[in-house]
């Protein structure tokens, strides 16, 4: 509730009152709705991965395996096309985080 008083007020200040009067358009925040409502959830489950022990250097990590994911929905929804290296580059940080997560389970499961 806080946040949509102080980016109201932001919108005042940068853009006056035409500028509130688009922000506050039923159509636009219809449009970004759907992000919300997922921006939500996200931050909902990593309260709850907390809550189950998760360390938070493996949530953080484990939250970088949706960028293949988000690339290949914005190649197949928007259409946007990628450079070879960019899916190299995409490849390499999602092999990193999930030897990081394997890294951290081998020694979780060598201590205990």
């Amino acid at each position: 509730f806080v946040s949509i008083i102080v980016a109201s007020l932001m919108t005042l200040s940068t853009e006056g009152l035409s500028g509130l009067g688009i922000a506050w358009t039923f159509s636009k925040i219809w449009r970004a709705f759907p992000v919300a409502i997922l921006f939500s959830l996200s931050s909902t489950s990593i309260t709850w991965a907390y809550a189950l022990s998760i360390s938070a250097s493996v949530a953080t990590v484990l939250g970088y395996v949706y960028m293949p994911a988000s690339a290949l929905a914005s190649r197949w929804i928007f259409g946007r096309y990628y450079m070879w290296l960019e899916w190299f580059a995409l490849l390499l940080v999602t092999l990193a985080a999930l030897t990081f997560v394997d890294l951290q389970q081998g020694f979780a499961a060598h201590k205990g």
